[in-house]
């Protein structure tokens, strides 16, 4: 089996596009930037045996591909400075969460 690592996952920032939920919403007023993550959180996700508490399904199915990639010693270099982590998102066009990946200590097993 080849080499797996810990991955962590950090609130870079929660966007908010008022002009979409003007647009889109019955209610632009209703919504405002997610409110299930703060700026700054972090997950550390060591197994991928299942979504972390407290973290959106929706967000850890869209991220799943490149945290798998990254456990694994992946890289999207050249589009990154460092090697070892991604900056992604999550789906939700109105007030999308951006997430950094990054890559960890060598899990043991």
């Amino acid at each position: 089996m080849g080499k797996m690592y810990k991955v962590k996952l950090t609130v870079i920032k929660r966007e908010h596009n008022p002009d979409l939920c003007e647009e889109y919403l019955s209610d632009p007023s209703s919504i405002g930037p997610c409110g299930m993550f703060t700026d700054g959180q972090e997950f550390v996700v060591d197994g991928f045996l299942g979504c972390p508490e407290g973290m959106c399904t929706e967000a850890w199915q869209t991220l799943w591909p490149s945290l798998l990639a990254i456990s694994r010693g992946g890289t999207f270099a050249p589009y990154t400075k460092r090697e070892n982590e991604w900056v992604a998102c999550c789906p939700d066009g109105l007030r999308p969460v951006v997430f950094r990946i990054e890559r960890g200590e060598e899990m043991a097993f």
